[in-house]
């Protein structure tokens, strides 16, 4: 039976020629309104559309760009909304243009953490891949040194640095005291003045960044060496939009909103520092 809208609905010619142009089939546009392949070939004809060039509304330039983007970590959902179609419509250029639709995906997935830290690692563009069944990654680390780090333990925590923050302790640094400005020479001469194991105090500081003795006081060392990753709890943090002044009130949500791994939002929250999306939006905790 024939759905009668085909026919009368005046604006039926305009959509048709938008499915046509978004590459949509004969029969994709027949299921759409219901009817058979050559109910939609009788309409089209008195239409004067032609299914002879269906992908015309975007250049073979403007379907590279799209690829490009993709591969450097943006997702199809992105570039369909930036244009109001469906991602169905960008999957389709891609393919008529030429482009191996997973084989982007697999590009895309070498560049999914470039540029994102982790403590003191930064991580190299296009260096993820699979060793001896683990995904590593090559990192710098704040001093100039570059190493392969499992992609578990950037996340994990498990490590840090590629050892330099690890020997601030061994250093003569001072401390500062957050609460009274007392200053004290070095480790050594803060362990002995409050009663406090050496390796305890060097220990809170590789994991805290700070001390606090007993009587809750902080005490902070004065160095220019990179200061270790903030433990505090990032449960609670909300996401503003410093563009949009949209609100996100989960690490989660931010994350999968604009398609980064959950640790790196978490990473961010963690010493309250703004995360730049790859898209450019800054996205700013409180």
């Amino acid at each position: 039976m024939v759905t009668p809208h085909i026919s009368t609905d005046p604006n039926l010619r305009l959509d048709m020629m938008r499915l046509l142009e978004e590459g949509e089939s004969i029969t994709g546009i027949g299921r759409i309104y219901g009817v058979s392949r050559d109910r939609v070939r009788t309409q089209m004809k008195r239409f004067g559309l032609s299914k002879s060039s269906p992908f015309s509304k975007y250049s073979k330039e403007q379907v590279q760009t799209w690829a490009d983007r993709v591969i450097k970590g943006e997702t199809f959902k992105t570039i369909a909304q930036e244009l109001s179609v469906d991602t169905d419509v960008i999957r389709k250029y891609l393919i008529h243009y030429g482009h191996d639709v997973e084989e982007i995906k697999r590009q895309r997935s070498l560049h999914r953490y470039d540029g994102m830290i982790y403590s003191s690692w930064t991580v190299l563009p296009g260096t993820h891949r699979m060793q001896n069944n683990n995904t590593v990654l090559d990192c710098q680390c704040v001093c100039g040194e570059v190493r392969t780090v499992s992609l578990t333990n950037l996340m994990g925590g498990a490590t840090k640095s590629c050892g330099c923050v690890g020997f601030v302790d061994r250093q003569s640094y001072p401390w500062v005291c957050t609460q009274t400005g007392q200053t004290i020479v070095s480790t050594k001469a803060l362990s002995q003045m409050l009663g406090a194991n050496y390796m305890t105090i060097s220990r809170a500081f590789n994991r805290n960044g700070r001390y606090v003795d007993k009587s809750g006081n902080e005490w902070i060392m004065q160095t220019d060496k990179p200061v270790p990753f903030q433990t505090t709890k990032a449960n609670n943090i909300r996401w503003i939009s410093q563009q949009r002044g949209t609100e996100i009130i989960t690490c989660k949500a931010l994350a999968e909103l604009i398609d980064v791994p959950v640790d790196t939002i978490k990473w961010y929250s963690q010493d309250r520092r703004p995360y730049t999306s790859k898209s450019g939006e800054v996205w700013i905790p409180t």
